[in-house]
């Protein structure tokens, strides 16, 4: 999934979605950290991350409603996911 298909929807924040990203895939880095690596304020940060996996489960749902039968499955599957994913 592109950063710029996750920060589309949003304006100011989405030119940082790729740092935010790749910030986010490391463990246990101060939010101050993060905001002082973007140059943000650390209340811009949060709401970026808010925004960020908002619309990162947005497009997950979307993904994964092209893959099933009926779109009443669609959270089983994601739980199905991070289950998966948690072992």
């Amino acid at each position: 999934m592109s950063p710029s298909r996750v920060g589309a929807r949003e304006g100011g924040w989405g030119q940082n979605a790729e740092s935010l990203l790749g910030l986010f895939r490391r463990c246990n880095i101060p939010l101050a950290a993060i905001a002082d690596e973007l140059g943000m304020a650390e209340g811009a940060v949060k709401t970026a991350a808010s925004r960020l996996r908002k619309r990162y489960g947005e497009i997950l749902r979307e993904e994964i409603a092209r893959t099933v039968a009926d779109l009443a499955d669609v959270e089983d599957e994601v739980r199905a996911l991070f289950a998966a994913l948690a072992r």
